[in-house]
């Protein structure tokens, strides 16, 4: 009797869980080639530890869709999608599913999803050419990648162009594969309505789902409607009832959740601002002659005590004459929220102005390519919602006279009034200050207050008080001056400054060092300090320094 053995090999699918299979690579416009087969291909990447079956499943675009039949993709591979007539282009590019029915991707842009047998989406990107980041690649020849595989957001945030030299990695690990670690759930930045119905959320990173409605509360209130904004950090939510300025509100959103899946309940108030009115904002300090490869820049201030909103903003430059000749106009269509004495920095490259002129903090920042100010300088008109806000006019001419090249200085405005006055402007005591407290804004400290020193005794050597803290305060913008160091025999030890224009609020340090790199000898010391400023303003100060040890 013959014995048979039968052996069973049992292939074990498993059903896919979200974010398992996704699309993580697009050759939209395949020419002129870089170095790929012209042919337009889709990668799509099983992420899972386990094989998945798509048979059944569908991957279409805005036009045309296409239904999988017998394939399994094993464990984190990638596989390309072509048509089956481009199929033999890519032998040697790994798994190719050659698609009989090709729905043809549009260069400009276009809708892709994956959906499984019962029609849930499971994957799906609506790119654009914007997302290249590059003008030149975007003309053809090079692939959209995934940037970050483990990030789940439709958005364009997480792609980019192929940074390989042939223009796409199909069937390889993406050129631009970056895994970010991220444990931290969104914060709510701010939450807005200015028609007092509409409430715009914009949160500290991209949130993905949208909450339903049930998770979003507003006390006292009802929402009536959530939706995504123009981008995934912003949430848009309609209010039942007509909100009222005079009351307060607050919001609560359960269970919002970022792109990795960190979520957490977040709260916050909401903020009314009323309609900006003329003369709300004001043109604070202003940037006409760069340093190379730096840019022009304008500042705004608002000094009203109520938060105001702009529904666009609009720069009128003119000739710098009286002839008003108007030479150009910029305008920024977005709306603006101001805070209660905000200050806002607009320019083409607002961050690299910031590290330039080292200002610490988080400024408030617009990123616009304003017009160019001719270095001669102009006249200046601000509008907001169509209002007129501000006039100035700034010149080289309004620079302190001690300055001999204005290249890289801001003019500060120390005028709340008239600002197409040469009285109205002064150089920055830090060149510039983009996007926080102008240096020459007035100390309400009087002549008593304008020169202290601390410690009252230096000692050198010792641990402590071993530097002296020359502070100064002055009444009045655009003071400059000198500062030294005499013995009692009236003879110079040491220069600290010598014709420095300063800011309204200064700090100077001195420790102890003379003008031959030696610390002077113990007794006492007189500090001379000579500030003079605009309208004949001079004044002679004298404090006496304790140096021992």
């Amino acid at each position: 009797m013959k014995r048979i053995i039968l052996f069973f090999i049992l292939l074990t699918h498993f059903p896919a869980v979200k974010g398992q299979l996704i699309i993580t690579e697009i050759m939209a416009d395949p020419s002129p080639s870089a170095g790929l087969p012209e042919a337009e291909y889709v990668e799509i990447r099983n992420t899972g530890a386990n094989q998945l079956d798509i048979s059944g499943w569908s991957f279409s675009d805005n036009s045309s869709e296409v239904i999988f039949n017998s394939v399994i993709i094993p464990a984190d591979t990638a596989v390309l999608l072509t048509s089956l007539s481009d199929m033999e282009l890519f032998a040697g590019f790994g798994r190719v599913i050659g698609l009989e029915s090709w729905p043809v991707l549009n260069n400009s842009g276009d809708v892709l999803r994956i959906e499984d047998g019962f029609g849930k989406l499971i994957d799906s990107v609506a790119y654009n050419d914007s997302w290249y980041g590059s003008t030149q690649k975007k003309q053809g020849g090079w692939s959209l990648e995934r940037i970050d595989l483990a990030d789940r957001c439709p958005a364009n945030h997480n792609w980019t162009a192929s940074a390989h030299s042939a223009g796409g990695t199909p069937g390889r690990l993406n050129s631009v594969n970056i895994r970010t670690e991220d444990i931290h759930p969104p914060e709510i930045n701010s939450a807005v309505s200015t028609d007092l119905t509409s409430i715009r959320v914009l949160f500290s990173e991209p949130v993905y789902p949208a909450p339903s409605l049930q998770s979003v509360q507003l006390y006292p209130g009802t929402i009536s409607k959530v939706r995504f904004g123009e981008s995934l950090d912003t949430l848009w939510l309609t209010s039942d009832n007509l909100l009222d300025r005079s009351r307060e509100y607050s919001l609560e959103i359960s269970r919002i959740s970022d792109c990795r899946g960190n979520s957490a309940t977040r709260q916050t108030n909401l903020l009314l601002p009323y309609p900006v009115e003329e003369n709300s904002l004001r043109l604070n300090e202003v940037l006409f002659d760069p340093y190379p490869g730096m840019d022009d820049f304008l500042e705004l201030r608002h000094n009203g005590d109520l938060p105001v909103f702009a529904s666009k903003l609009t720069l009128k430059l003119y000739s710098p004459d009286e002839v008003y000749e108007r030479k150009a106009v910029h305008t920024i269509s977005r709306e603006l929220i101001f805070e209660p004495g905000e200050i806002l920095l607009i320019s083409r490259h607002p961050l690299k102005l910031i590290n330039y002129y080292g200002i610490t903090g988080t400024p408030s920042v617009l990123e616009s390519g304003i017009f160019n100010i001719p270095d001669d300088g102009g006249i200046i008109k601000l509008e907001a919602s169509g209002v007129d806000q501000d006039s100035i006019r700034v010149t080289p001419e309004y620079h302190h006279a001690l300055l001999s090249n204005s290249e890289g200085h801001s003019l500060e405005r120390i005028d709340p009034g008239n600002a197409l006055v040469h009285g109205a402007w002064s150089t920055s005591a830090r060149q510039a200050t983009p996007g926080t407290k102008n240096t020459n804004e007035p100390s309400e400290d009087t002549d008593a207050g304008m020169v202290s020193i601390i410690p009252q005794v230096l000692t050198p050597f010792e641990a402590t008080n071993n530097s002296l803290r020359i502070i100064l305060n002055f009444p009045l913008p655009g003071i400059a001056g000198s500062i030294s160091v005499y013995d009692l025999r009236g003879i110079r030890q040491a220069v600290l400054v010598q014709n420095e224009i300063f800011s309204s609020h200064h700090v100077i340090r001195w420790d102890g060092t003379g003008d031959n790199g030696r610390v002077v000898s113990r007794g006492y010391y007189l500090l001379h300090c000579l500030f003079y400023g605009p309208d004949g303003y001079r004044k002679n100060i004298r404090k006496r320094i304790l140096v021992a040890w």
